[in-house]
């Protein structure tokens, strides 16, 4: 037997060995996803303990934990996670990306999913820690100083956003709007129209469909309270002209249509999502629907 052959033969020996040391470890994983005694703490302690386990597939093993955590926040979502009464906290998202990214420090879309989730529904700090992370491996990634503005700007840090789209903006390659947007934060950073440029921005860029299917959710939710603002004052400029609140929305039908508002039957203007909006005739205040799929949160 020459030696090629033996190499190939010690080459695919090593392959099947260390495919089968991960088979337990997947195995592992899937069994413990769902398992609520291990909702509070990850059940390996970091990637450098799996990356022990791995015995050299480290990259595949990442790709295992990437698609657990996927398939964790789409089972959560599923079940009402994401509704704004679910208390639901996602506490194994971090643990998962952390390891996917420790073992695979090039994975982009981890860290960028990472952002757009951890920040919305765990802890803004350990999003930016991943973020941070995720910077120090790929300096010349741009997008992840805008995931790492777009996370601080959320926390109303309109200076650490600033910084860091001023930062990103400055790597080779990074668009104009990086600039333009890290003015705006130190502007306007609360303002809606901040946000929408926040959001917008976001969306052309990323390359990942959940976010950009989470970034049109939080657009939704910037349209629906718009509108409930020009709504309310409508209840309002009513009350000063008549003493009283409006018992419903008939009588700005014509003003609701000339504004582009979508009406039902009963002449109530619908929210982004199609659901009519709730007029309380006691105060004039005007919010959605108790069954809306306009994001609250």
């Amino acid at each position: 037997m020459n030696l090629m052959k033996r190499l190939e033969i010690i080459c695919a020996a090593v392959i099947v060995v260390g495919l089968a040391s991960i088979y337990p470890l997947q195995a592992f994983i899937e069994h413990h996803t769902g398992d609520r005694r291990v909702e509070e703490a990850l059940y390996l302690p970091s990637g450098k303990a799996v990356a022990k386990l791995s015995l050299g597939f480290g990259g595949l093993v990442s790709d295992i934990y990437w698609m657990r955590a996927i398939q964790y926040f789409g089972g959560k979502s599923r079940a009402g996670g994401l509704d704004q009464n679910s208390g639901e906290r996602f506490e194994l998202l971090y643990p998962m990306l952390e390891i996917a990214t420790a073992l695979d420090p090039q994975y982009i879309v981890a860290y960028e999913f990472g952002a757009m989730f951890i920040a919305d529904y765990n802890s803004p700090e350990k999003a930016i820690e991943l973020i941070k992370r995720g910077i120090a491996h790929n300096p010349n990634q741009w997008r992840l100083y805008q995931h790492l503005g777009f996370t601080y700007w959320k926390m109303k840090d309109y200076r650490a956003a600033h910084d860091a789209y001023m930062a990103g903006s400055r790597v080779p390659g990074a668009p104009p709007f990086m600039k333009t947007v890290a003015g705006q934060m130190l502007a306007e950073g609360g303002s809606r129209q901040t946000a929408r440029m926040v959001f917008r921005q976001i969306y052309e860029e990323s390359e990942d469909e959940r976010v950009r299917e989470a970034i049109v959710a939080k657009l939704k939710r910037l349209d629906a309270l718009d509108q409930m603002d020009f709504l309310m004052k409508l209840t309002q400029a009513y009350r000063e002209q008549t003493g009283q609140y409006p018992g419903s929305f008939r009588p700005f039908a014509r003003i609701l249509a000339a504004n582009k508002f979508n009406l039902d039957s009963s002449g109530a203007p619908l929210d982004p999502d199609g659901f009519p909006y709730k007029l309380n005739s006691a105060d004039g205040t005007v919010s959605l629907a108790d069954n809306s799929t306009i994001l609250r949160r």
